[in-house]
């Protein structure tokens, strides 16, 4: 177990610029590349990547660009508010929500808001700056058919609380995500905190000891080597979903906080469909890394069955959405259908669990073969199975407690 990490230079401590904006060669010497880096020694950053879970690049994306795309989000972030509270209360209002917003976890000023963005103008052109930028960074790591799984705004206001340290997806699976500032980034509006080379099994039991022993969060960063991206406007940092990392905690407007937009971008890798997306409808399934880069056209793949079971699955509140498309990735060996059929199991699906002790039996889909674990899920699916026949035959309270959660579907 790690006790005390190093902590790396220029971490969560160091100090600020002269011009009160630290640019990111400033506080992480060790991870700085410049735009010309990324396009001349892709392999090399590529690899730094690999080995260190992050890479900030300086002048990504034109600065030009970034407020044009600013001013648009802040525009479009207006009118879909609007929008939601115009709408009819109840599954109406929620379904309008879900068009614009993903993981809005308190509906406060105080939390970040996770702004989906449609393919316009503003948005293309930025997206395509990034991969003029980054593409040969990014094609070494999901090659030039990485799907796109999430284009969204993080957006953060004065007075916002900061996020516990997480990691994005777990050590089963990967993907890479792009974040670009869209305004200078200082410590007082929030910067997001990366944790250098924690993207794997070690460090992720360390954050779990340090959570259960109940250190500050401040403390936590600084044994993970936590450092802020603090940016200038056109900067970018790729991150791999599994490192540790979190959004600081903005300050006051009084105190500096301010308005903090990252336009941020995933690819994953072709059958590795993660657990989620952060994808307006329309572009489920419908873009690859390659259809930005410039370079030859790629044959069109475009699946209507998968792009509508990924939209009904990713509402998370359907756990037959969520089993059928578990199903129809294990259909295709694709590595996802884990992460679905566990999905489908947290929901309390008992056929889910079954599909999930076949895989555990079999081996599949890079699992290894263990017994034991489908066993317990056999005997969670059944009763799983006793309590939804005694439900349907009234034997059973509703209020009554579901059985305990399997272990192994956590």
């Amino acid at each position: 177990m790690i006790e005390h990490p190093p902590v790396i230079a220029g971490g969560a401590s160091a100090c600020g610029g002269k011009d009160g904006v630290r640019r990111s060669n400033e506080v992480t010497p060790g991870h700085f590349y410049d735009v010309e880096d990324a396009v001349s020694r892709s392999a090399q950053v590529a690899e730094h990547l690999a080995t260190q879970g992050c890479c900030f690049i300086s002048h990504a994306v034109p600065t030009t660009s970034c407020q044009r795309l600013a001013d648009y989000v802040d525009d479009a972030l207006a009118a879909a508010q609007k929008d939601v509270a115009l709408s009819e209360a109840g599954d109406a209002r929620y379904a309008r929500h879900r068009s614009y917003f993903r993981r809005l976890a308190y509906a406060t000023r105080r939390d970040r808001i996770e702004f989906t963005l449609p393919m316009v103008e503003e948005v293309t052109e930025a997206l395509e700056g990034m991969v003029a930028s980054l593409g040969q960074v990014l094609e070494h790591v999901v090659t030039r058919n990485g799907r796109l799984v999430d284009l969204s705004c993080m957006i953060s206001d004065p007075d916002c609380e900061y996020q516990p340290l997480h990691s994005d997806t777990s050590l089963e699976r990967v993907k890479f995500t792009v974040f670009v500032a869209l305004q200078d980034v200082t410590t007082e509006m929030g910067p997001t905190y990366l944790c250098p080379a924690t993207h794997n099994y070690e460090h992720h039991s360390a954050l779990d000891v340090m959570q259960k022993m109940e250190l500050s969060h401040a403390e936590m960063l600084g044994r993970l080597g936590a450092v802020p991206a603090l940016c200038s406007c056109g900067d970018a940092f790729i991150m791999n979903s599994q490192l540790l990392h979190c959004g600081g905690g903005q300050a006051s407007t009084d105190a500096g906080g301010k308005r903090r937009r990252l336009l941020y971008v995933t690819w994953h890798l072709p059958g590795i469909t993660p657990g989620e997306h952060s994808l307006r409808d329309e572009l489920v399934g419908r873009f690859r890394l390659g259809d930005f880069d410039g370079g030859r056209k790629l044959p069109p793949d475009f699946d209507e069955q998968y792009s509508d079971l990924f939209i009904a699955a990713n509402k998370l509140d359907d756990p037959d959405a969520m089993l059928q498309f578990a199903q129809l990735l294990r259909e295709r060996g694709d590595l996802g259908a884990v992460a679905w059929m566990r999905r489908a199991c947290r929901k309390g699906h008992p056929l889910a669990c079954m599909h999930l002790a076949e895989i555990f039996c079999f081996g599949e889909l890079g699992v290894i073969t263990d017994w034991e674990k489908a066993e317990e899920l056999r005997v969670y699916a059944m009763a799983l199975h006793e309590r939804m026949k005694c439900l349907a035959q009234g034997s059973v309270s509703p209020d009554e407690p579901e059985p305990p959660l399997c272990l192994r579907c956590h």
